[in-house]
């Protein structure tokens, strides 16, 4: 069988027989067109903060629709009924929930309970728990455009102890009503306690 063995090739565009159009490689690695794929890989984030917030960066203009894959998150408190809760930076600064409220609809997987939370100041993704459970699951975010409004965030989220048959899940959605502005960054936090390790990757979803 012959090879063909090509360390650089100088080109962006690439035509399959009679298709029409192209599979173009921009130059910063993303990729358009027949069998591209619509996740783009835009940070990927490997920390140990130490602190009781992290935050990190939304600010991407070419997306309104995030994936986020968390593959740990963890906190130093031992009290069992801690929350991961999260804020919105919208164009810049802090929204703290007071003009207008995030809401919060939180299921937990392994007995059905749900709670609703409407006018408070954060976020809930994870309700009454333990830090220390090694998290992790997905965040699908939709309408982080400036022109799209009502940005809201729908996860599946897991957290077990080492060694111990200790499994806590939860899904749900949450957001808040505030429209023609951007969200530009996601603070997360525990409701006690500081935030040890968050590793995780963010990827835009084209339309």
């Amino acid at each position: 069988m012959s090879r063909l063995i090509v360390t650089n090739v100088e080109t962006q565009n690439i035509k399959f027989d009679s298709d029409t159009t192209a599979f173009t490689i921009g130059s910063d690695g993303t990729t358009t067109g027949p069998g591209a794929g619509n996740l783009i890989l835009l940070a990927t984030i490997d920390a140990t903060p130490n602190a009781t917030t992290y935050e990190f960066s939304m600010d991407y203009d070419s997306y309104s629709s995030f994936l986020i894959a968390v593959d740990l998150f963890q906190g130093s408190s031992t009290s069992t009924g801690e929350n991961w809760d999260v804020k919105f930076k919208m164009d810049g600064t802090l929204d703290d929930g007071q003009s207008t409220p995030y809401m919060t609809s939180n299921e937990i997987i392994d007995n059905g309970t749900r709670r609703n939370i409407n006018n408070v100041d954060n976020m809930e993704l994870v309700t009454t728990n333990l830090p220390t459970k090694r998290w992790g699951g997905f965040i699908h975010c939709v309408n982080f455009s400036n022109n799209n409004g009502f940005p809201m965030m729908f996860h599946e989220l897991g957290g077990t102890s080492d060694g111990a048959n200790d499994f806590g899940g939860f899904h749900g959605h949450s957001g808040i009503d505030v429209h023609s502005k951007q969200v530009t960054a996601i603070r997360y936090a525990w409701t006690a306690g500081n935030i040890t390790v968050v590793k995780q990757k963010i990827y835009g979803i084209k339309q």
